[in-house]
């Protein structure tokens, strides 16, 4: 469930996608997780999440999602020109802020939990006038996240990183033309970077190799076939890149704990259950 405004997005629910590869955004992003448990990966470091826990994303941040099938958030997006209306020096401040960073704010941490963890159930009953107090809601936590969990930046912290704004293209690149047989040397040649350097680069910036992450944006975009149409599942991971089956299947169910079989008879239940 899904309610929205010009600036302020809330999103509740279990998570669709399973595996959000590598990607940012101007917009201020925070999850209360609900249910199950997953990781983020910002700025190449991982953070661990569970039930009852929250993680705020600073805008233009580098972030991957990976999380387990019950995978349920709060899920808030807050335009960053509409938070500046409200905090002008926000562009002086880097907004950090997950359990592990909660310290001699704990008291802060848990009001932001205790607050979000009331719209789920809001939204779904929408009593009259439940979208102000939603909002309201938002509006409380950026009070206390402005106020517990920001950190000045550097005077030497460009904004967005140059690094950032280059591993932007390459990701943009990947995410059009994974299908194809990419290889280090193909892409490092397509940005004119030695192939040592661009290794070098995005292991630096994404925690992680490029075959990983090549992977990692496949098997997302097998699963959404997997629940989203009826082809078979050799089909899909041979025109989403993987041209070894074996590999596949021991990927996938690395990544998300399950069988590709799996998550199709799972959809089919719920099909049923809906009657589609």
């Amino acid at each position: 469930m899904q309610e929205e405004d010009l600036a302020i997005t809330i999103d509740c629910g279990v998570s669709e996608k399973k595996n959000v590869p590598a990607h940012r955004h101007s917009d201020l992003e925070m999850h209360m997780v609900i249910r199950g448990s997953g990781q983020f990966g910002l700025d190449g470091r991982t953070y661990p999440v569970s039930a009852g826990e929250f993680i705020a994303i600073d805008s233009d941040v580098l972030h991957q999602i990976w999380c387990s099938p019950d995978f349920e958030t709060v899920c808030i997006h807050v335009k960053r020109q509409f938070l500046e209306t409200y905090v002008p020096e926000l562009e002086h401040l880097r907004l950090v802020c997950d359990a592990g960073a909660a310290g001699t704010h704990a008291q802060m941490y848990q009001a932001i939990c205790r607050k979000l963890e009331e719209l789920p159930q809001l939204i779904r009953q929408k009593p009259f006038g439940y979208a102000l107090y939603a909002r309201a809601a938002v509006m409380e936590v950026l009070f206390l996240l402005v106020n517990g969990f920001s950190v000045r930046r550097l005077d030497d912290e460009s904004r967005p990183k140059d690094s950032h704004e280059r591993m932007a293209c390459i990701l943009d690149y990947v995410e059009k033309h994974y299908q194809e047989a990419l290889t280090l040397e193909m892409i490092s040649e397509q940005f004119g970077l030695s192939r040592e350097y661009f290794s070098r680069l995005f292991k630096k910036t994404m925690g992680m190799n490029f075959s990983r992450h090549l992977q990692l944006v496949r098997l997302a975009h097998i699963y959404d076939d997997l629940e989203h149409t009826n082809d078979s599942i050799m089909d899909i991971a041979g025109r989403h890149g993987f041209g070894n089956y074996k590999l596949f299947t021991k990927l996938f169910r690395e990544i998300y704990g399950c069988m590709p079989r799996d998550v199709r008879k799972s959809q089919q239940a719920v099909n049923a259950a809906d009657g589609h």
